[in-house]
């Protein structure tokens, strides 16, 4: 990052850093949670601590703004905003736009909407204040089980990967508002576990990771990609550990972030943790051994620490050797080079134009319509036609347990249903008995999946089970299915006559499989994944418009 700099912001970084006590370089490492704190509050714990960067979860627009401003009005080392806005700010940000999840943009192949979308991102996200997106994800997803991957990832194929994400963060990166964020080095993906309860393992040989992950992790740093999220796992060929508990995670391996990544790699920006708090992390030493082990072994910024906490331990593990200096200053020049370079050091306050939020959403939509994909239809139903004023079905079967992303219901559904001109009836996780009588009821039924990554598994459980014992849909004539999550569900569900892929839960892929139902777009034909014995991924020839 620093050999990026002009010299004037290279003379401006050496200045700042020249400057700096060690409590200070210490603080610029730590990233933390805002959580309920006001923005005044926030502003003391910055000053007191020379906080380096801040992260947003779900948060108001106008929160978001009020907190930046506030936090840096008087700083002299403005922290560096950061949050997951992985499928567009609307991700994270309440009336920002939300777009597809990442397989539906895989789904897609398109570069030109790729990097659209990554523009979108980084002025809507600019304009709340958010300087650092936390992606795109480009672990490919290449174990159906994997809670972590799923939907998160562009697919299995690493050169769809590569062409994607490069174009995603080409479009974030080249409006100088937003550093964009490649997770989870060195790759997730082939692990069923999840790293928030484990340290999970990335299992492929050395040539076969060369030939997958590699190449996408080259790919993305000789396209410049800002920052890289090591992740909670370990690679065995690489490091293969010590003791019982195996091969370390990343974050706590120095042989992975600075020989791997750094070094034969030759990524020179930021590297910033996974969070913390995850078992995959947490379970291996205890606090005041392992957060300083997070930059001794090539960490630059620590996600989500307790700077009540942590600093103390920080500052024995200097004065003990356990954090050299050496590595200490390389983290904090790093975490500043990041700043000069999004210009937050500069005098002058960025220029951030004002979100085409309408525009946004109809590249969004773009992507929705040309993710979904008939996997099955066996009895030849679609498209429909129904009469206007006939009697629909909606059945959710989702899952009760947290799921990630802004959206909880499939309500754009029901909308667009009714929009139509049809009376919708509509029902979540019904029983069996429920489901039938009112489907004995409906012209049209639509049941639709609504499976999407959960912590340790994402499997169908007890409540969908409940809904799907007695197959109500064998005594009814017009039944469609439909998947808007866990696109390999037909591994459970081998039985249905029907079965359509959306990728995706977001309003634009909700409207899509709506117009896909009555033939009003045609169908898509790039699958960005496999499910053995059921559909096959797609291989196009380079990159599609």
């Amino acid at each position: 990052m620093y050999s990026r700099l002009t010299p004037d912001k290279r003379k401006l970084v050496d200045s700042l850093f020249a400057s700096l006590t060690d409590k200070q370089k210490i603080g610029q490492t730590f990233c933390i949670k805002t959580d309920s704190r006001t923005p005044e509050q926030m502003a003391a714990i910055v000053e007191e601590y020379s906080i380096g960067s801040l992260f947003y979860a779900y948060q108001q627009k106008d929160a978001c703004q009020r907190m930046t401003e506030t936090v840096n009005r008087n700083n002299p080392i403005p922290v560096i905003v950061n949050a997951d806005l992985v499928n567009g700010a609307g991700s994270r940000i309440p009336g920002c736009t939300l777009f597809p999840w990442q397989l539906a943009v895989g789904a897609a192949d398109s570069q030109e909407l790729a990097e659209k979308m990554g523009m979108a991102t980084a002025i809507e996200g600019a304009d709340a204040g958010i300087h650092w997106t936390f992606g795109p994800v480009v672990d490919p997803c290449y174990n159906i089980f994997s809670s972590m991957m799923n939907i998160r990832t562009f697919g299995q194929d690493p050169e769809r990967i590569i062409r994607i994400a490069n174009a995603f963060v080409r479009g974030a990166q080249q409006t100088g508002l937003m550093a964009a964020t490649a997770k989870h080095f060195p790759g997730d993906g082939v692990d069923d576990r999840d790293t928030h309860l484990c340290t999970t393992q990335n299992s492929f040989s050395e040539t076969e990771w060369r030939e997958t992950y590699g190449r996408i992790w080259k790919s993305v740093i000789d396209a410049g990609v800002m920052s890289i999220m090591p992740g909670h796992m370990g690679l065995p060929w690489k490091d293969p550990g010590n003791d019982f508990r195996g091969p370390p995670p990343a974050t706590l391996s120095s042989k992975l972030q600075i020989e791997l990544l750094r070094e034969e790699l030759g990524f020179q920006g930021v590297i910033v943790s996974d969070a913390i708090p995850m078992v995959g992390f947490s379970s291996w030493y205890p606090r005041e051994e392992r957060i300083p082990l997070n930059v001794e072994t090539g960490s630059d910024v620590i996600l989500w620490v307790d700077p009540q906490r942590d600093l103390p331990n920080m500052e024995k593990a200097l004065d003990k050797g356990l954090l050299s200096q050496e590595r200490l200053d390389a983290a904090a020049k790093n975490v500043l080079a990041l700043k000069a370079q999004l210009g937050l050091l500069d005098e002058t306050p960025r220029a951030i134009p004002a979100p085409d939020t309408e525009t946004y959403q109809l590249w969004s939509d773009q992507i929705g319509e040309r993710s979904v994909h008939i996997v099955r239809d066996e009895g030849n139903t679609l498209p429909l036609s129904l009469p206007s004023g006939a009697k629909v079905l909606t059945i959710t079967c989702g899952l009760e347990s947290k799921v990630r992303g802004t959206i909880s219901e499939l309500n754009t559904v029901n909308e667009e249903l009714a929009k139509r001109g049809y009376q919708v009836t509509h029902l979540r996780n019904p029983t069996a008995n429920e489901a039938a009588k009112a489907a004995s009821e409906s012209d049209a039924v639509f049941l639709n999946m609504f499976v999407l990554p959960r912590y340790g598994a994402n499997k169908l459980d007890q409540g969908i089970q409940d809904t799907l014992r007695d197959c109500f849909w064998n005594d009814h004539p017009c039944v469609v299915f439909t998947n808007f999550g866990d696109p390999f569900k037909l591994y459970e569900m081998p039985y249905v006559h029907n079965y359509v892929n959306c990728y995706s839960n977001a309003p634009a892929s909700q409207k899509a499989a709506v117009k896909l139902w009555f033939g009003e777009i045609e169908a898509a034909d790039s699958i960005p994944v496999s499910l053995d014995g059921f559909f096959e991924m797609s291989r196009p020839n380079g990159a599609t418009p």
